[in-house]
């Protein structure tokens, strides 16, 4: 999103904030993944489960969830207050403008990092160096974008607690809509401005020629080596792989004999073990791979789909080959039907995870008779997942339809979202009395929480990876229980990174074709 689209969506969160403080309501864990962008551009708040009213915060609650890279003072023991919210609301502004948090604020392990350098803000006593804190905020404001500066004013007052409530942080806020000097000069004074960048023109001419002319040389030189280069591009919130090479578009599927239960356009498609399935893929390949010379002859790419922990079914798309192959504006592209596809007989009820892969070619050195599809084309590693997609699915009569939302791990947060499945969070209901495990078979580790109570749309649970300087590949299983039945479960790749001298952070990793091995063994196993 551009600045002016953080702005657009940032002044709803304002306008909602203000109402419900308004109401002396403190939500007490707003981040960004609580807010929520509908497809018609509305903006919402989320998750008011810890919500309470001002004189009613819970010290032990408070600590435990508002201190996620909110307010960094609440793990040396502050209340949750008004200033904690709105640092909570900088924070998440601060997110959406640049994809990152200035510090990560551990209540679990007593820690508040700096992410640029790793560094631990509390000293051997517990008590926080504020003016360590004050440079670990102004580095983060001064990697800003140059058109967000008068937002870096706000957050600077926001970070340093100078903001009692929200409604002199909104007035400020509001303030950064109005059109600048410049804009102003644009719409009102265009004969007057036109002749001043005439006389700049003139001035620097000589200068930008001379800079442009190197900057296009610089380009030339780039683009050369990128060329027919294939990169992947991977989803660790949902586990899904993508690529610059070939588009591959949400499948749609149904039950063999039975239409009126098909993805997408149910969401949840209910199934059967022993079902067979119908399934048409479309893929696009992008205009760069197939310039004309190469037309004459298209790559093939093997694939496979299955359910997470099973055996599935291979197959191969040549975009030649599709049933109905046409051209448009995206590059050459068609439809391929696979039939075949069967739910495992041993898979347990529940919501589970459909996968569907595509990979690179396991010979990156072309044969003479796909010399002319291939040779152009450069992938990193033979048989490298490119294409990964995550479809849950309900298996049986489920009394509790829920599945994971979203996983964070690391510099930011460790927790894992939970809502209904099949619904987007805003219109999700989630039942009580849920229970969460965490499991890292590689690392003999397993935690287990119940779920909060009472709840609405969505739920989440701190995983507390254990510590440790292992950076193996490793296997992060998460299940949810509806007493002691297991109505979800899901398989993530995960492993330690080392971020400064001993200290290391837990990763989501890219899925690759070792980690589903891993995967079918564990799953064998239970």
């Amino acid at each position: 999103m551009t600045v002016d689209d953080v702005k657009k969506h940032f002044k709803q969160v304002v306008e909602a904030t203000q109402y419900y403080r308004g109401q002396g309501i403190l939500h007490r864990d707003p981040n960004p993944s609580n807010i929520l962008i509908g497809k018609d551009g509305s903006t919402k708040i989320s998750d008011f489960g810890i919500a309470c009213k001002d004189n009613e915060v819970d010290d032990e609650i408070a600590l435990s969830v508002g201190g996620k890279a909110t307010d960094p003072e609440l793990v040396t023991g502050k209340k949750y207050d008004a200033r904690s919210e709105i640092k909570g609301l900088a924070a998440s502004l601060g997110y959406a403008l640049t994809g990152k948090y200035a510090v990560q604020a551990n209540p679990f392990t007593n820690t508040v990092i700096a992410l640029d350098t790793g560094e631990n803000l509390l000293d051997g006593t517990g008590a926080l160096n504020t003016k360590k804190l004050e440079g670990a905020y102004e580095r983060y404001l001064a990697s800003f974008p140059k058109n967000a500066k008068p937002l870096v004013k706000i957050l600077r007052k926001a970070f340093s607690g100078e903001y009692a409530d929200v409604q002199d942080f909104a007035s400020d806020f509001n303030k950064t809509l109005r059109p600048n000097l410049v804009q102003r000069l644009k719409s009102s004074w265009k004969p007057i401005l036109a002749t001043g960048l005439v006389a700049l023109t003139l001035a620097t001419g000589i200068g930008y020629s001379a800079y442009r002319d190197h900057q296009e040389q610089l380009t030339k030189v780039s683009e050369a080596a990128k060329k027919y280069k294939v990169t992947t591009d991977w989803d660790g919130v949902r586990n899904e792989v993508e690529n610059n090479l070939i588009e591959l578009k949400d499948p749609s599927f149904y039950k063999k004999g039975d239409w009126t239960n098909s993805y997408p356009k149910t969401k949840l498609v209910k199934l059967n073990p022993g079902d067979s399935l119908e399934m048409s893929l479309q893929a696009n390949e992008k205009p760069w791979a197939s310039p004309e010379k190469y037309a004459s002859s298209q790559p093939s790419y093997d694939g496979k789909i299955y359910f997470e922990g099973f055996e599935g079914k291979n197959f191969s798309l040549t975009p030649d080959s599709f049933n109905k192959a046409y051209q448009t504006e995206y590059g050459t592209g068609g439809f391929a039907s696979i039939s075949g596809v069967k739910v495992p007989r041993g898979i347990k009820p529940g919501v589970r995870n459909l996968i569907i892969e595509l990979y690179a070619p396991e010979e990156l050195k072309p044969t003479a008779s796909a010399r002319d599809a291939r040779e152009h084309l450069k992938f990193t590693r033979a048989g490298d997942i490119i294409n990964r997609k995550v479809i849950p699915v309900q298996i049986g009569e489920v009394k509790s339809r829920v599945a994971m939302n979203y996983i964070e791990l690391g510099g930011v947060e460790e927790r894992i979202g939970i809502t209904e499945a099949g619904k987007d969070p805003i219109d999700s209901k989630l039942p009580r009395n849920l229970k969460y495990r965490v499991e890292i078979p590689e690392e003999n580790y397993v935690r287990e929480i119940a779920s909060k109570e009472p709840f609405s749309n969505m739920d989440y649970m701190h995983p507390q990876l254990p510590n440790g300087t292992n950076t193996s590949p490793a296997t992060l299983i998460f299940s949810v229980f509806d007493g002691t039945n297991e109505v979800y479960k899901s398989y993530i790749p995960a492993k330690r990174e080392k971020i400064i001298e001993n200290t290391f952070w837990w990763k989501v990793a890219k899925p690759d074709r070792e980690f589903t091995k891993r995967v079918q063994q564990y799953h064998q196993k239970n």
